[in-house]
């Protein structure tokens, strides 16, 4: 939450809170469609290449706070792929990825996900996905996000390319 809100100070990116402490609060997540409230909230205030490496470098600090050595994180993929070009993108994971291994000993992976109430991305989210296993920092293709309306059969032919391209590929929540 700190993180955040002092990337939203710095980018004139206006919370729903007044404070820190109400921000805090609101980032306590309640049910799955606040979940997905605040994580958008917070994705709008990353803007830059920079604030991904930074988001990046401080995930793995907390990953190190808990003894954590190694993760395979999702990434929401489908928030992203508009904001900046893919270069800009991935040079900024690896970048986040290099700082956080450096500082902190930890090593992490990502993969990128389609988010399911946003099935117009899945072919972006795909070439992403692919630019960044060509980087070395993406391991493969997943779906998360809204499940209702949005059914995995939406998805079957970006999946089927996915895996023919030799991603790995997985769904998280009910499936």
């Amino acid at each position: 939450a700190e993180t955040v809100w002092h990337m939203a100070e710095r980018n004139g990116v206006k919370l729903p809170a007044a404070s820190l402490e109400e921000w805090k609060s609101f980032y306590t997540f309640r049910d799955f469609t606040h979940f997905i409230d605040v994580y958008q909230t917070a994705g709008a205030c990353m803007r830059t290449p920079e604030d991904f490496a930074f988001m990046t470098e401080r995930f793995l600090a907390i990953q190190a706070a808990q003894n954590i050595v190694y993760t395979e994180a999702f990434l929401s993929a489908s928030l992203l792929v508009e904001k900046l070009p893919t270069p800009d993108l991935i040079t900024a994971f690896a970048e986040g990825l290099r700082r956080g291994e450096e500082r902190h000993g930890v090593r992490c992976r990502f993969i990128p996900d389609i988010a399911r109430h946003q099935p117009e991305t899945q072919w972006r989210v795909l070439d992403f996905a692919l630019a960044g296993r060509e980087a070395g920092i993406f391991l493969g293709l997943g779906l998360g996000g809204i499940e209702v309306g949005y059914p995995p059969e939406l998805f079957i032919d970006v999946f089927t390319e996915a895996r023919r391209q030799g991603l790995h590929v997985v769904a998280h929540a009910g499936e």
